[in-house]
């Protein structure tokens, strides 16, 4: 078993147009508003704790606590001017919604992510 720790930047999720503060994000995707129109700017609140138990709650799908989550992270979306709730949420490109979560987790814990990784023995095929 071996460990490792990537610097988010390597995976290059901080995208040029975005806010210092990383109180705004730019979606790779984007969501349609009701114009046709593709939106990408994307404004985050601070985390609390309470935001974090929505992404741990028990007995709910993973997407829904997904869904959950954003909709309480994301404060809104610049030419949406529907509430941030979790259907919007769920409209998302899974991409998007993968980039937000690791943009959060990066703005929140920092670049390192630490990693374990395991050897396959000689002669062993791997999946």
């Amino acid at each position: 078993m071996g460990h490792m720790d990537l610097p988010l930047s390597l995976l290059g999720t901080h995208q040029s147009d975005e806010s210092a503060d990383d109180s705004s994000l730019v979606l790779p995707g984007g969501l349609l508003n009701r114009e046709g129109q593709v939106c990408r700017r994307v404004h985050v609140r601070a985390l609390n704790g309470a935001d974090e138990e929505a992404l741990f709650e028990r007995g709910v799908s993973g997407s829904a606590r997904v869904s959950a989550f954003l909709a309480r992270a994301i404060a809104g979306i610049d030419g949406i001017d529907e509430p941030m709730d979790e259907a919007l949420m769920s409209e998302m490109l899974l991409g998007d919604r993968d980039y937000l979560l690791l943009r959060l987790r990066q703005i929140e814990l920092g670049d390192a992510v630490h990693a374990f990784a395991a050897e396959q023995a000689r002669g062993e095929v791997g999946a």
